[in-house]
This record gives structure tokens, C-alpha cells and sequence, in this order.
């Protein structure tokens, strides 16, 4: 990597109020398993960096993925020409090093895995193999594995600033993913289609034969679905259905969308907006979790924050920008999509805290209701009115107790609704990506079928 110091001292000579360097490096190999071999082997090596100015209350930027001399001279006459093609802004910033009262080091983060840094292509193909073995030998009637994939990144991430930010760091991340597909002819015809997903820091926490395995499971119990009956239902959405929806809510909690007027959650601080024994956590500090670093993607130290408490709104996430708009401090949830974007308010690890009952009796509780496994069209879930109707899989409820599959059933209604008609909340907290959840019970929800 290029040396960052000496590109601060080519930018101090312009005479700014403040500059950022944002540098990453990654290397990343993406193995796709099909017929029992390895299809597909992509490596992906690259590095950049991104350059912010500010200057009379003007940010200029500009990127690179180019780090020769030349680059990094165009990179700064490209950020500092854009500096004065811009409008004033006062709330443009750069943080400082001790700027941030609610930024707290919560100590050494373990995000780095060593066996990913160093991990042959013989053992990442084992991995690979092992993931389409385990869901095709589960069961004999998983007839298809459409897509196994395995992927295995290292990214090294460097953020330096003429204001005392200084830190660099490396992490990893292992991924597996699968999608099958099970076929019986008893009691009749019948395919379905199931997928599961793992993603960790370290290899080791990374169960292949387990993702594999899970996805042929439900493939399996979901032959012979036969649709809903159609009225407003008891609900229960399973770990991973309530991390999609959850996905939806986010954006809700991002200053950025309050302060434009576009978030149900506007004025709604202190305000009972959920179940009662909902908690609601934003957290960067987790070891070992997926949305966990020293800093967030401009430096500012990474916290754990209760956002929703026993079902009462507390606050919102903030970067620089809309911190110092809001009149309050960072909450360390800058994100950059890459080198080439300026940072936006974004999620760590965003999750509902478990509750104390397992799947089965949150279950047992219903007379007449569908517990969701998989929904469709998810993204089509307006994240501004909440409003959503999906197709769902699953299985019917009768009396407590699961009596069968149901596949072609819409479930549809309002997510922020959704919040105040969770009725329990399970123990089975899982993270997918940055958000996790436990399965939810719902009461009185729309589901349409034959």
C-alpha cells in the first residue's frame, strides 16, 4: 500500500480546514461447488482510496484505484477542484480524534482470522465440496443443489485524518450459501426449493455440512405444501424471515431519513413503537460479528447503542453529517459502499435482543396460524410507509401444533404495525450478515391463500 502520510503532507500544502484518507486493500475468492466439483473459481484482488477536503464549508472528494504517484496527484487535484464546484454546507465535517463523546473503545475487536488470511486453495475447495455434499447426501430426495457457493475475503482498512484520527486494520469474513431443491412423488408430484446462508469472521464458526444440511432439511419438510386458508391468522416468522423484515425497518432509524422526512419513526422519540418487550440493539462492538470494527467508516470509535427499550423509541443512528445537523455527538454508524462513496448513515449489528421461549411454544400458544420459513419479494416493501404483501412458505398451525406445509400464501400489511402486534419473542437469536433476530410471534395478521 501506498504510504498515507505522505499523501497527508502533499494535502496539508493546500491550506484546508481538514482532509481524510480512506484506504482499503482486499482480496477476495469466490468457489461455486456444482455435480460434485468445483465449477467456478473467482479471485478477486484490488486496493484504492478515497480523499475528502473540506474547505470554507465545502467537502471535495475524489477516489482512486490507482496508487502510483501520479493517481494520488490527480486523486488531490480532482478532490480540491470539486471542493469549489459544490454549495457551502454547514453541517459538512470531518471528526476529530476527540470529538465524539459517545464514541467509546470497547478494547480489542476480534474480527481478523488468521486461517482465512492464510488458507490454501485445496482447503477452501474442501470447504466448497463439503457444502454440496452435505445438503445432497441429507436426504434422497434432494434431487438438485442449484447454487453452492463459498467465499473467503481479507480487507485491510486504513482511515487517517489531519484531525488525529489514525487507525488501520484487518478483517475477514468466510460465507457460505446454497439453494436445493427436493422432488417426491408421494402422495403426490411435488418439487420445492429451499436456500440457507452462514456468514462468520472466522472459518472455524462456520458450519458448511450444517448450511448444506439445513437447507435440504427444509426442501425436504416443505414437500406436500398445500396453500393456506386465507383470513387474519396468529403469526410466527422464524429467525431468519424476521431478520429480512428487520432489514426493512432500518433505514427507518437512520438520521439521514428522519431529517429529510422520509421515516415513520420522525417525532416518535420516547414514543411507544413496538411490543413492550422488544429491545432493539445497534451494536459495533461484538467480537467475532460481521458489522464489528474498531472505528466506524470515518474514524469514529464504535459503541453499543439501545435504539428501541422494552418497545419505547430512544433515538436514531448517526454519522458526522447528521450528528452535527441534529445538534448531538456521532453514534459511529458511518458506512462507505467502497472507496468511490462518500459515508452514509448505515447499521453495525443491528438486532433484536432473544427472549426466553423456544420455537415450540411460542408455537403451542397458537390455535390457527402459519409459521413463515421463506418469503418472495421482500425488496418490494415500501421502507417509508412500511407497507408490504409477500409470498410466503412455511407451515400451518392447528391447536399448538404444526398439522403441514403451506407454499402460495401472501402474508401483507404494515411492518411498523407489525412491531406493535408482536405478541413473544423467541430465544433463537441468529445473525444473517449485520442483522439478527429471534423467531417472532405476531397476532392478527393478513394471509392470503385459496
Amino acid at each position: 500500500m501506498v504510504n498515507p502520510y505522505s499523501i497527508l503532507d502533499k494535502v496539508a500544502q493546500l491550506k484546508l480546514d481538514a482532509a481524510e484518507l480512506y484506504l482499503k486493500e482486499w482480496r477476495n475468492t469466490t468457489l461455486e461447488s456444482k455435480n460434485r466439483q468445483v465449477e467456478s473459481i473467482d479471485v478477486c484482488r484490488g486496493s484504492g482510496i478515497g480523499l475528502r477536503l473540506l474547505k470554507d464549508r465545502r467537502l471535495g472528494f475524489s477516489f482512486s484505484t490507482s496508487l502510483s504517484e501520479k493517481s494520488i496527484d490527480e486523486l488531490i487535484e480532482n478532490a480540491f477542484i470539486s471542493s469549489h464546484s459544490v454549495d457551502e454546507d454547514e453541517w459538512v465535517d470531518i471528526p476529530s480524534k476527540d470529538s465524539t463523546e459517545f464514541g467509546v473503545r470497547s478494547g480489542e475487536i476480534e474480527i481478523y482470522d488468521e486461517e482465512i488470511d492464510k488458507i490454501s486453495e485445496e482447503e477452501m475447495i474442501k470447504y466448497a465440496l463439503l457444502l454440496e455434499e452435505s445438503a445432497l447426501t441429507a436426504d434422497k430426495r434432494i434431487k438438485k443443489v442449484r447454487k453452492a457457493v463459498a467465499s473467503f475475503s481479507v480487507l485491510y482498512t486504513t482511515l487517517l485524518n489531519t484531525r488525529g484520527v489514525d487507525v488501520s486494520y484487518k478483517s475477514t469474513i468466510a460465507s457460505a450459501s446454497i439453494m436445493v431443491v427436493a422432488e417426491s412423488n408421494s402422495p403426490r408430484p411435488d418439487s420445492q426449493m429451499a436456500w440457507e446462508f452462514d456468514t462468520q469472521r472466522f472459518v472455524d464458526k462456520l458450519d458448511f455440512k450444517r448450511v448444506g444440511a439445513d437447507a435440504a432439511s427444509l426442501a425436504v419438510a416443505l414437500l406436500g405444501a398445500e396453500k393456506a386458508p386465507s383470513g387474519k391468522v396468529s403469526v410466527i416468522l422464524s429467525n431468519k424471515v424476521a431478520v429480512e423484515f428487520l432489514a426493512v425497518v432500518a433505514p427507518a432509524l437512520f438520521a439521514d431519513n428522519v431529517q429529510r422526512g422520509k421515516s415513520l419513526f420522525e417525532d416518535k422519540v420516547r414514543a411507544q413503537v413496538a411490543f413492550h418487550g422488544l429491545n432493539l440493539w445497534d451494536d459495533g462492538t461484538i467480537t467475532g460479528n460481521i458489522g464489528s470494527a474498531p472505528v466506524d467508516d470515518e474514524g469514529v470509535p464504535m459503541r453499543r447503542k439501545l435504539l428501541i427499550e422494552d418497545g419505547i423509541l430512544k433515538g436514531f443512528l448517526h454519522n458526522t453529517y447528521t450528528a452535527k445537523k441534529g445538534g448531538t455527538a456521532s453514534t459511529g454508524n458511518a458506512v462507505r459502499g467502497g472507496i468511490n462513496g462518500l459515508p452514509t448513515v448505515g447499521i453495525t449489528n443491528f438486532y433484536i435482543e432473544k427472549g426466553k421461549r423456544t420455537r415450540y411454544p411460542l408455537t403451542a400458544d397458537i390455535s390457527n396460524g402459519i409459521y413463515i420459513t421463506d418469503t418472495m419479494g421482500i425488496h418490494t416493501a415500501n421502507p417509508i410507509s412500511g407497507d408490504f404483501s409477500v409470498g410466503v412458505s412455511g407451515f400451518w398451525i392447528k391447536n399448538g401444533v404444526i398439522v403441514h406445509p403451506v407454499r402460495e400464501a401472501v402474508f401483507s400489511g404494515n411492518i411498523f404495525d407489525m412491531l406493535q402486534k408482536i405478541n413473544d419473542i423467541g430465544d433463537d437469536l441468529r445473525f444473517y450478515g449485520r442483522i439478527g433476530s429471534p423467531s417472532i410471534s405476531l397476532s392478527e395478521m393478513d394471509i392470503s391463500g385459496q
